[in-house]
This record gives structure tokens, C-alpha cells and sequence, in this order.
């Protein structure tokens, strides 16, 4: 058995490690529920659904008159969520949970790109060798199968990003080898369309557009340059038009928001981030050291060489280390292409350097450690459940015909809105918390309307339950839901204080 998968390999090297990225998405989009970050869950996933029920719902900020207005976030993918969940509404797929599992399988065989585009970008400045090595580490590094399954903006832009450059990398490859004499125009205007459309996803992305541009220009491919910003313009031209005219009535509504906030973006920063969060140091912990250093090195090394696949990743990181953000999928869109320069630059300094030719079985002895934490990064990250207490609370309400709950958060001075998506019925709630108090007495007369407490946080729990059975007396225990251990986590890298449990009570009348 063994003889015959070595023997496919040996065959078939792309294909096997595909099959494998495969598996480890799927086992992916079934186990790992729940959602990392909040604009993932609430701007493209709830939005959209709820404009799908017809739900009075709008994420994107309030002003004072009570008015949703632009806030510089790209509807596109919002519109591009709004048609794949109205396409399973249409067959008839409506329990929340079946919705995501769905978006979780699209947002797989989306990601599948990211690692064919990435082997043959490796593969058109190295050899196949070299390639198979990035489809290698594309495809089974510890956090990709995770980020490939949610929906991340940042990074559902990054196989439209690759295409982009992919295109352009193929054209000065040809170009440079004298195999071509003239620009084919309308190679670097699709590409452009490419890299607007990932740039119409994740409007920070621009950063990457800049960095392609600036690397035309430096190797004086002026009509390169011009037809790449052709193709981009017409892209955001046909992408940014029709969703922002259904929502907002006027074209490119938030694209005028972002660009006209958009050096409050450049020049803003998160204050007091973690060290782990600058750019850098979140990459080189992340792809596992000393194999990440070893990768920044052919990364850095030969930059000039690759100069179009080194200058949009650059920016990246220098910007996002300059001005560090405490969310780290801002970095997300350039990791990919870090790992195919970085894996390029480090086989070519390996093979001129006479100290790792003699020395090959320590880099074989370095991988090979590496790939056992990676494995270990695979086992926790692959199944995990993100603010599973959250989603599993709603889920719980969802069992019923809930119509009002009440969260009760009164050890927190800021409460996160609930993800009434998985609670189905989309209910209406109130959030009690140290700056939202409200009127107790009201609540006697909202008895008849409660139809759960949910208590957040399990600091003086039993004081707290007992103040509301003051004015609801009839709350009985449900259930309690405690955090998956990377939530923990997450909270202790963020000193978050809270435990982030819920415990559920129900209203029984």
C-alpha cells in the first residue's frame, strides 16, 4: 500500500498534495464551526442573510439619526455571500448551521487556488521541485485549512491577487527570456482586472496593487504599467457600481469612504498592540521558526531577482510593522506570497551555499521538526470551534419559537452583539452591561415577552441570576457553554478579562 501512494506521488506530485488539501479542507468545513473574527460573522454572513428574510438589519455603522451609512467596506463580497446563501435558500437550505457548512465548502474549493497559482509561480522562476515544495507548505501549514474555510475577506482576495501576478509573472518571464518582444496588452489588462477584483474584496489589498505597479515601474515596463491600471480601473468600475447603487442608491459609495478616510488609514495605528501583532514577528511565529527565519532570508536575499514577487509583500509588511494592527488577518493577503518567495529564494541560496550542501541532513533534521509542530498546529487549529459559547447559545435558541431574550453582561463595561443568525428566527434582544443599565422595574413588565436570560461571564453568577428572578421569577436553568481552549487563548493575547461562558436561563411562563 505504501509502494503504490509513494508510486502516485512519484507520478502525480501536484495531484497528491491536492488530494491532500482537500481532505484537510473538508475536515475543516465540517468540524470548524463558529467564526474567528467579528466583521467575518456580522458584516458577511448576517448581513447578507438578513437582507435575504427581509430583516429591517444593517451592520455597518449607525450615525446619531439612527441612519446606516458608508463606512468604507467593499459590498462586493458582501453581494457575492447575499447570491450563494439565496442560491441555497432556493433548494431549500435554511438551518443555519447546514448555510455555513455550505459557505465553508465554497470558501474550500475557493482556496484550492491559492495553492495551484502558487506552484506555478514557484515553478516559472524555479523548478517543479521547488514548486512542489510551496504547493507543499500552501497546502498543509498548520492555519491554512482554518482561514481557507471562514469568511475572511482578507483572504477569499487573495486567489485574485495570485492570478494577477501570476499573469504579470508569466509575461516578464517570457519577456526576459527573449521569447516575446512585444507587451501582450491584453494579458496585463486581465491580469489588472484580477487584482481589482481583490482589490474590490479587501479594499487594503491596495497596498498590494502599489507594490505591483511600483515593480513595473522599476524594470521601466511603462506600458505594462499602464495596462495593468486599465484593467484594475475597469474591474472596480463594473464591481464597486451595482451593489453600492442597490444599497446606498449611488456608485461607489464606500469606495469613496475609504478613499477619502484613507490616510487616517495609512497613518492610524492600533495603540498598545501585542508585540506578537507586528507584522514581522506575527509572520515569522507563525510559519515556525527557525524554518520561518530560513524563508525570510530567501525571502530578503534576493529581492531584486524577484523583485515583482518581493515588492507588493514588502509593503505589506512594512506597513502593518510600522503601524501594527490588533487584527492579524490584515497581514493574511500576502502570506501566501511570502511562503512562494520566501521557499524560492531559500532552495536557491541553499543550492550555492557549500555549508548546506555539506551539511544537508540539518535542513532535512530543521524541516522535520518543523513539520511535527506543524502537525500539532493542524490537530488544534483544523477542528476548532471559534466563539463557540456565542454560536452555540444562539443555537440553542433556535430550538424554540424565541422572539426575546435578554443578555445579561453586567461584568463588562462593552458587550459584542449576539450572532441572532444562528438563533434562526432572528429575535430582538437587549443588552444589559455596566453602560447600558436599564430600569429594572421594567423588566416585571416584560415577563411575558422574556423568553431567555443568557448570563455572560461567570463572575458572580449566582448574585446575578438571583437579581433578575427579582423581576423575573421565573427563570430556570438551561444550560451552560464554556469557550474552546484557542478562544482562552485568544482572550489571555488580548487580556481580555472575561472567561467568555454563557449560561442560559429560560423564561418560563
Amino acid at each position: 500500500m505504501s509502494s503504490k501512494l509513494l508510486n502516485f506521488k512519484e507520478s502525480h506530485p501536484f495531484l497528491s498534495v491536492m488530494i491532500i488539501a482537500i481532505i484537510l479542507r473538508l475536515i475543516a468545513a465540517v468540524f470548524s464551526r463558529g467564526f474567528g473574527f467579528y466583521n467575518e460573522h456580522y458584516l458577511y454572513v448576517e448581513t447578507p442573510n438578513a437582507w435575504l428574510d427581509n430583516i429591517e438589519y444593517q451592520y455597518l455603522n449607525i450615525n446619531n439619526t439612527n441612519q446606516a451609512y458608508p463606512q468604507g467596506t467593499s459590498l462586493f463580497y458582501v453581494s457575492i455571500n447575499y447570491l450563494w446563501f439565496g442560491f441555497l435558500k432556493f433548494i431549500g437550505i435554511t438551518n443555519p448551521q447546514w448555510l455555513m457548512f455550505f459557505s465553508r465548502l465554497f470558501h474550500a474549493v475557493i482556496s484550492l487556488f491559492v495553492i495551484s497559482f502558487g506552484y506555478r509561480m514557484a515553478d516559472l522562476v524555479s523548478d517543479k521541485k521547488t514548486a512542489w515544495y510551496v504547493a507543499v507548505i500552501l497546502s498543509v501549514c498548520w492555519f491554512m485549512p482554518y482561514v481557507s474555510v471562514h469568511n475572511m475577506a482578507a483572504f477569499v482576495s487573495v486567489p485574485f491577487l495570485m492570478y494577477g501576478t501570476l499573469v504579470i509573472l508569466r509575461q516578464e518571464v517570457l519577456r526576459n527570456a527573449q521569447l516575446i518582444k512585444n507587451v501582450h496588452r491584453s494579458s496585463f489588462i486581465i491580469a489588472g482586472f484580477f487584482l481589482g477584483l481583490g482589490f474590490s474584496i479587501w479594499y487594503q489589498s491596495a497596498l498590494y496593487l502599489l507594490g505591483i505597479v511600483l515593480a513595473l515601474i522599476f524594470m521601466k515596463n511603462w506600458r505594462s504599467v499602464l495596462m495593468t491600471i486599465i484593467g484594475v480601473l475597469l474591474s472596480v468600475g463594473i464591481v464597486q457600481v451595482i451593489p453600492d447603487l442597490i444599497v446606498w442608491g449611488r456608485p461607489f459609495a464606500e469606495l469613496r469612504v475609504f478613499l477619502s478616510t484613507s490616510t487616517s488609514y495609512i497613518f492610524g495605528s492600533t495603540p498598545h498592540v501585542p508585540w506578537i501583532y507586528y507584522s514581522f514577528l506575527t509572520v515569522a511565529l507563525a510559519l515556525i521558526p527557525p524554518v520561518s527565519l530560513m524563508m525570510m532570508w530567501g525571502f530578503f536575499r534576493y529581492w531584486k531577482k524577484y523583485l515583482l514577487l518581493f515588492l507588493p509583500v514588502f509593503l505589506f509588511l512594512l506597513y502593518y510593522t510600522v503601524f501594527p494592527n490588533r487584527n492579524e488577518i490584515y497581514i493574511l493577503p500576502i502570506v501566501p506570497m511570502f511562503i512562494v518567495l520566501g521557499i524560492v529564494g531559500w532552495e536557491y541560496y541553499r543550492k550555492q551555499s557549500s555549508f548546506w550542501q555539506k551539511n544537508r541532513g540539518l535542513n532535512r533534521y530543521i524541516w522535520g521538526i518543523a513539520a511535527f509542530i506543524n502537525l500539532a498546529g493542524l490537530i488544534a487549529t483544523i477542528p476548532m470551534y471559534s466563539n463557540k459559547t456565542d454560536v452555540k447559545a444562539m443555537s440553542y435558541l433556535s430550538k424554540y419559537d424565541t422572539e426575546f431574550f435578554i443578555i445579561e453582561d453586567g461584568t463588562s463595561l462593552k458587550s459584542v452583539n449576539p450572532p441572532v443568525f444562528y438563533a434562526k428566527n432572528w429575535p430582538s434582544y437587549i443588552i444589559i452591561n455596566q453602560n447600558n443599565k436599564i430600569d429594572f422595574n421594567e423588566l416585571s413588565n416584560l415577563n411575558n415577552d422574556v423568553d431567555f436570560v443568557l448570563f455572560k461571564e461567570s463572575k458572580n453568577l449566582e448574585q446575578r441570576v438571583k437579581a433578575m428572578k427579582v423581576y423575573l421569577p421565573n427563570l430556570h436553568y438551561e444550560v451552560s457553554y464554556k469557550p474552546y481552549y484557542t478562544d482562552i487563548f485568544y482572550r489571555w493575547l488580548n487580556r481580555r478579562k472575561d472567561d467568555g461562558s454563557v449560561t442560559i436561563y429560560r423564561n418560563v411562563r
